[in-house]
């Protein structure tokens, strides 16, 4: 019997598309209350291009049809709407922007495309075979480029890296990268209209 148990253990463990050396980056995915960031000082820290912003695509509409990695899910209407409200508040609140990265599924490259213009499609945002240590490098990682690292992933890579809660569509997770790397802030998409200078 404790053969079976043991063997039904190991299997989940195999299954499971957690990560412990992910998921270890953050005890949750809510923001650390010793380094949240609100008002003034989160608009100070997205203007000063250090932060990692991880995007969960925007809204989605099962198409059925099936374009290369759309699997017959693309973005909404209202999901386009989104990502063109994140490109209007980026561009009103002056964020730089020095990178952009995306899945390579149809939804995430759209979001990046309509909100940010160039982008690049990387495996490990997807997460690599549920492998999800190197977005978790990535998203924790200082970068030495002008501007914010800006990530348009799946509610998969934050929920394998940070738990709960989990993020919303256009709900962004943003992170101070570096060896105390931290979540400072969450912003749902009608977040961003009240930041304020």
């Amino acid at each position: 019997m404790g053969g079976i148990l043991l063997g039904a253990a190991l299997l989940a463990m195999t299954l499971s598309p957690l990560s412990v050396r992910a998921q270890s980056r953050f005890s949750t995915a809510s923001p650390n209350p010793a380094h949240a960031l609100a008002g003034k000082a989160l608009i100070d820290a997205l203007r000063s291009g250090k932060l990692v912003i991880y995007f969960r695509h925007a809204a989605i509409e099962v198409t059925g049809t099936g374009q290369e990695n759309c699997r017959g899910t693309t973005l909404s209407e209202q999901g386009r709407n989104e990502a063109k409200l994140i490109a209007e508040q980026f561009s009103r609140l002056k964020i730089p922007v020095g990178k952009v990265l995306s899945s390579p599924s149809c939804r995430t490259k759209d979001h990046a495309r309509i909100s940010f213009g160039d982008f690049e499609a990387v495996e490990f945002v997807f997460g690599e075979q549920n492998n999800f240590d190197k977005l978790a490098d990535r998203l924790t990682a200082e970068h030495d480029f002008k501007g914010n690292l800006v990530i348009v992933g799946h509610i998969s890579g934050m929920k394998s890296i940070a738990g709960s809660p989990l993020l919303e569509y256009s709900e962004a997770a943003l992170i101070r990268p570096g060896k105390d790397a931290a979540i400072v802030a969450r912003l749902k998409i009608g977040d961003w209209a009240t930041l304020q200078d």
